[in-house]
């Protein structure tokens, strides 16, 4: 019976050690992972970068109640749910999203600045609601972004998001609007639709989360698509476009995700969850053992897949686009974290390799156009209405390894083409922006 008591006893002993060594290890990788994040920039730096956003702003507001004769609805869910049922035409705006969409995908995928003409649909919708998207360019004339509250209290699980959706199809509209007004001719206004939709980008691309930024960074594809088809003068505002740092703008992201992960993990959001549990009717005590008992471990789990993700972002801060492979980065942290470890952990920020895919994608679709919209420039320039013989100017990339080729044939048509590889994430939406241009 002593033995037995004492075989307990020691058992009680290892189990305590090995809960405070796992704890140890858990605290010690999560201050390894905050130091490592400050040699990109202080916390200070850092949470001035996304201060609290109490209300949304006038734009915001304004724009909610443009949008709604639209068949959109931007405000956040939370109020979309208090309206009353039919305040927004969801199906006549998901007619004209049906056939939109199409044309203006194959719009952009075409390697020259062709137009083809719009569907009945998308021509009878843009005419019925010119007002109404005319309000919208008011709006968004005034070049301030919209802005929806970022909340930094609280549950990250609970804190509001603006309706990333609806500002997607918002921008669709401004799409297909910037497209048949250039094919009509009327270049001001493709440009003003264009600059219209890189103000609610920047808006999105604003925000701490990873969700804006990925809709931030389609958004500012689609710019990009839509923006090489258009001549005329090209603005002041595209430069912006042009020098944004989405790249760093994404690891800024991952920070964020990864401060809310961490108080997922170490905050009291936990000891909330099991109080809830214990009040619940159906409460299941076995339940509740296991997942407190567990906690450690999870928090071991999740410290060293973040602590591995950390490490290979860090390594992106300057990577050129051409080098980002996201197959690559995800074998990367998978090999580098024990198998025990991903199974306690699950995924952390799963879709990061693919985020930086998407960000590369991007920087080369907007310096291919920024290139193109020049060459039209130089186009338009000339008394001849010729493209330019030579473009040497224009032949360098952000990818050291890789450049833009500039070639005019004897007919006075060009081709100009990337010949550097940009890693295509799996299972990537959006428009195929070529990496090529065809001037006839």
């Amino acid at each position: 019976m002593k033995k037995a008591a004492i075989a307990v006893g020691m058992l009680f002993v290892l189990v305590a050690l090995v809960y405070c060594a796992v704890i140890a290890m858990a605290g010690n990788g999560r201050e390894a992972i905050a130091a490592r994040w400050r040699t990109l920039e202080s916390d200070e730096a850092f949470a001035a970068k996304f201060p609290p956003v109490r209300e949304k702003n006038d734009v915001a507001a304004r724009l909610e109640a443009a949008a709604l004769p639209l068949g959109i609805g931007l405000m956040p869910k939370p109020e979309m749910d208090l309206l009353e049922l039919g305040a927004i035409d969801t199906k006549r705006f998901g007619e004209f999203r049906s056939a939109a969409d199409g044309w203006v995908k194959t719009v952009v995928e075409s390697p020259d600045d062709s137009i083809a003409a719009p569907p009945e649909e998308v021509t009878r919708y843009l005419a019925d609601e010119r007002v109404a998207i005319d309000g919208l360019l008011a709006i968004l004339d005034e070049g301030r972004a919209p802005l929806w509250p970022v909340i930094d209290e609280g549950p990250a699980s609970l804190r509001p998001l603006p309706n990333l959706m609806g500002q997607m199809q918002l921008t669709r509209i401004l799409a297909a609007a910037s497209l048949e007004a250039e094919r009509d001719g009327d270049r001001e206004r493709a440009w003003r639709c264009q600059r219209a939709s890189w103000t609610v980008a920047r808006g999105t691309l604003s925000r701490p989360e990873m969700i804006s930024q990925l809709i931030g960074v389609a958004m500012s594809r689609g710019v990009a698509g839509v923006t090489r088809k258009l001549d005329g003068p090209v603005p002041a505002w595209f430069h912006e476009l042009e020098v944004f740092d989405f790249q760093r703008a994404m690891l800024d992201s991952c920070r964020a995700e990864w401060s809310a992960s961490e108080e997922a993990v170490f905050g009291d959001e936990f000891v909330e969850e099991m109080r809830a549990s214990a009040r619940s009717e159906n409460a299941n005590i076995g339940d509740i053992v296991r997942d407190v008992a567990m906690r450690p471990f999870i928090r071991w789990g999740a410290t060293e897949m973040e602590r591995v993700t950390v490490e290979e972002l860090l390594k992106l801060e300057r990577a050129e686009p051409c080098d980002i492979d996201s197959k690559a980065i995800s074998a990367s942290i998978e090999s580098k974290v024990s198998p025990v470890a991903r199974r306690l952990a699950g995924d952390f920020l799963p879709s990061t390799p693919t985020a930086f895919s998407r960000v590369a994608n991007a920087r080369i679709a907007i310096e291919g156009t920024a290139k193109i919209v020049a060459l039209k420039e130089r186009r338009s320039a000339n008394p001849e209405h010729s493209w330019p013989v030579g473009a040497a100017d224009l032949t360098s990339s952000r990818c050291s390894g890789a450049r833009w080729r500039y070639e005019r044939s004897e007919d006075g048509s060009i081709r100009l083409a990337f010949d550097g590889r940009v890693d295509l994430p799996p299972g990537f939406r959006g428009y195929r922006i070529p990496n090529e241009f065809v001037g006839r």
